[in-house]
């Protein structure tokens, strides 16, 4: 990327190319390990009990935090607001 004007939309797609990637590669991965060490782990204990990675009691959070009142907007859509507008700002010297 030789100008980091022109190539930031390029910058921008290849890492979320990537986070993509490894959160699927880590995903996939933890699935089969998980997978063959359940099948190992009962194998070796010799008993056909199906093992379950769902805790009993729901997890409960340490702390909660709750946002003002006058702060109405989901932290979802204030997450895509601003990779949008990163992407927007991105193109910012072809736009003005």
């Amino acid at each position: 990327i030789l100008s980091f004007k022109k190539g930031a939309p390029l910058a921008l797609a290849v890492l979320i190319g990537f986070i993509v990637f490894s959160n699927a590669f880590v995903a996939l991965s933890s699935y089969f390990t998980a997978w063959l060490g359940l099948s190992a782990a009962t194998c070796l204990a010799g008993t056909q009990e199906v093992v379950s990675l769902v805790p009993r009691t729901p997890l409960i959070p340490f702390t909660e935090f709750n946002m003002p009142g006058w702060v109405s907007v989901s932290s979802v859509y204030a997450l895509f607001n601003a990779v949008i507008l990163g992407i927007i700002f991105s193109f910012g010297a072809f736009l003005w």
